[in-house]
């Protein structure tokens, strides 16, 4: 149950906290949307090329010689959709229609933020190449041209290679480079920045067939659909086209050349045919009559494979042509928003969780009432607009009603006999001058007679939250003998219950002197005069005097600041009261406002 408790509550601690830091969200949502759209106008366009055919099967046949007969067997027309697919989709044909249409080469033109892709027939500037020494390119070289008034600059990029810059006049005349391309201006350069990415035939096989597919749609045979997500959409529509026809054509040539091999087969059986009627002139007239008819059936296909030869029909026919569809494959507005949306929150919510998890700080009431193993009396809250003194005759402000409840606590806590409480922290600045005024003020409101003790002897507070000179304290009766407590003792005039007892001027050795026995000499007094004394000390995480002072305490109330208490401090409160170096330890946690 105890862990349930603790999951529970660190749930609630980081959504607190994400609540609490609401403007980082909208700052991380600001910059992501940004950054997606300056990626949304330029980052190149991606379209999606489609074509569909349909796949004819054609006639085959097949002869098979058995026992001294010619015998012929036509098989069933059928087709195989799968190996054509496998075929049209072969990298061997994709590759062959890269290296007739010449689209090595891509060409694109710089429009605000974005390169924009645009057609090998319509660029103002070409690569002029032959299709063998694409082959001698390695990678991707990207050369930039850059008209100026009176020149252009040309820069050429090759990866793991330093870039290499020249100014020429005109490209008008092909600009040779050391990769076998030239660069020629087709005609007057009207764009402001030109670029052109070269590859290898078989690189650019590579890139085109990463992005192409080739599927059966379903319930159907003998189709196929062509895809390419590419962003030459007009080299994707020519490629699609170009695959067909060399599809085609590799079909047809090896149809024609199982029609021709048959052809010349049958010819052969036909030679043999009149071979065995002359041979056999004693044969059975049923045996001519089978010749005969062998014959003539042989003679039926032959002609039939003629008519093949002459006229042979494309193996696949366009049903829909090579067309670039309307939906842009990317960049997308919508599903840019929607992630860097997602992103705008998660990145702040995930730094939020790791400050979280990894400041050991900790995170509210439950979670420090979880991890401190010393009495807990409870949390107060600061007064309205930073009110320092909140408890007073006729005060029922939420701050005040918390201090009569931590009075209640602490008079049970201290027992009837005791009388001396100290008020420390672990650290500076959470809250300790406050908690111990304020406790004081609400003891008074018993009518019993509480001396407030400021023995933080290094940085004295009360005498300034009470608005009283610090020009004579405890400093003063630890020093000097001749000093009487009445002398010393200033009324709080908050409550005439209340009295002051001042740290003094600072001196140089405020840990020697608090080793005296001055000081218990001090509370003896204070003890018999006072229902209740009350000690405002210094902090014990960086300073001995609280160690040093509670020799003379009855119980050592620890306040705690719960915007900045972490995890060490409640360990080191642990271990103080563990090691019994401190007196009847309890805590209170200071959540300020």
């Amino acid at each position: 149950m105890e862990n349930e408790l603790k999951q529970t509550f660190d749930l609630q601690s980081l959504f607190k906290q994400v609540a609490k830091n609401w403007y980082w969200f909208l700052i991380s949502l600001a910059l992501c949307c940004a950054l997606g759209m300056i990626y949304f106008f330029s980052a190149p366009v991606v379209y999606n090329v489609e074509a569909r055919i349909q796949v004819r099967p054609g006639e085959e046949t097949t002869f098979m010689p058995g026992a001294g007969v010619i015998q012929a067997a036509s098989l069933n027309r059928s087709i195989e959709i799968g190996d054509e697919k496998a075929l049209i989709s072969s990298r061997d044909i994709l590759a062959s229609a890269i290296e007739e249409l010449g689209i090595q080469a891509a060409y694109a033109t710089k429009k605000a933020l974005r390169w924009t892709e645009v057609s090998r027939r319509s660029s103002d500037v070409v690569v002029v190449c032959k299709p063998a020494d694409y082959n001698r390119i390695s990678g991707i070289i990207t050369v930039y041209v850059k008209p100026r008034k009176n020149d252009v600059v040309v820069k050429i990029k090759r990866k793991h290679h330093p870039a290499e810059r020249f100014v020429v006049a005109n490209l008008d005349e092909p600009f040779m480079t050391d990769y076998g391309f030239a660069i020629q201006a087709r005609k007057e350069l009207k764009a402001k920045n030109y670029r052109i990415q070269v590859t290898s035939t078989n690189l650019a096989t590579i890139l085109f067939s990463s992005k192409a597919k080739c599927v059966i749609p379903p319930k159907t045979r003998t189709i196929l659909d062509l895809k390419l997500e590419t962003k030459r959409p007009s080299d994707g529509c020519e490629l699609l086209a170009k695959q067909i026809e060399i599809y085609n054509r590799l079909t047809v040539d090896n149809r024609q050349q199982l029609a021709t091999n048959a052809t010349e087969f049958i010819d052969e059986r036909l030679e043999t045919i009149a071979d065995v009627k002359k041979s056999s002139g004693r044969a059975s007239v049923q045996d001519k009559e089978v010749l005969d008819q062998l014959g003539l059936f042989l003679s039926q296909k032959r002609e039939e494979k003629a008519l093949t030869l002459r006229a042979p029909a494309m193996p696949a026919i366009e049903v829909i042509k090579p067309h670039v569809c309307s939906d842009v494959v990317s960049p997308r507005l919508t599903i840019i928003l929607i992630l860097c949306v997602f992103l705008g929150i998660a990145i702040p919510f995930i730094v939020i969780i790791s400050i979280v998890m990894l400041s050991g700080k900790i995170y509210g009431r439950k979670q420090f009432e979880d991890f401190v193993e010393v009495p807990y009396l409870g949390e107060i809250l600061q007064g309205a607009k930073d009110e320092q003194l909140v408890v007073g005759e006729g005060a029922n402000t939420p701050a005040a009603e918390q201090f009569r409840i931590l009075r209640m606590d602490i008079l049970r806590q201290l027992g009837e006999k005791n009388k001396v409480l100290m008020v420390t922290s672990s650290n500076p600045g959470e809250g300790a001058t406050y908690v111990a005024s304020n406790v004081a003020l609400s003891l008074g409101l018993l009518d019993k007679k509480v001396a407030l003790v400021d023995l933080n002897l290094r940085r004295p507070a009360v005498a300034e939250l009470f608005v009283k000179p610090n020009k004579h304290g405890v400093t003063d009766y630890l020093q000097d003998v001749t000093y009487a407590i009445e002398n010393l003792i200033v009324p709080s005039g908050k409550n005439k219950n209340v009295d002051l007892l001042l740290s003094g001027a600072t001196p140089m050795n405020p840990s020697e002197l608090l080793q005296r026995e001055r000081l218990e000499q001090l509370f003896a007094v204070l003890r018999k005069q006072y229902d209740y004394v009350v000690v405002d000390s210094t902090p014990m995480m960086s300073l001995s005097d609280s160690f040093l002072a509670n020799r003379v305490c009855n119980m050592t109330l620890f306040v705690a600041n719960g915007n900045t208490v972490t995890k060490d401090e409640v360990e080191f409160i642990n271990h103080c009261a563990a090691q019994q170096r401190l007196a009847n330890v309890a805590v209170v946690l200071n959540n300020g406002k």
